[in-house]
């Protein structure tokens, strides 16, 4: 970290935990590290909430991060002239 006033950035907050050795919920997983377990990864602790199914706890180890998130705004493409023009062309 660069400042104390700065929140650790991904990469340091991963490093942290893996040399930890710090074991978490998938969901936990996904939000806080943008992680999910490897294909073949086994948990190593289980909880059962009441009523309810069983939940895996992975080691961050044996975990892959997950795919760059994109801007919403790159994931929405502008319309192109040429649809536009054939818009036109219709309400003509």
């Amino acid at each position: 970290m660069s400042n104390s006033n700065e929140s650790p950035s991904l990469e340091e907050r991963r490093a942290t935990a893996m040399a930890a050795g710090k074991a978490f919920s998938k969901t936990r997983l996904l939000e806080e590290f943008r992680m999910k377990p490897a294909p073949g990864a086994q948990p190593v602790k289980e909880y059962r909430r009441p009523g309810r199914r069983r939940y895996g706890i992975y080691l961050i180890s044996d975990c892959v991060p997950l795919g760059r998130q994109r801007p919403e705004a790159q994931q929405q493409a502008a319309p192109s002239d040429v649809w536009l023009d054939e818009l036109e062309e219709e309400e003509i």
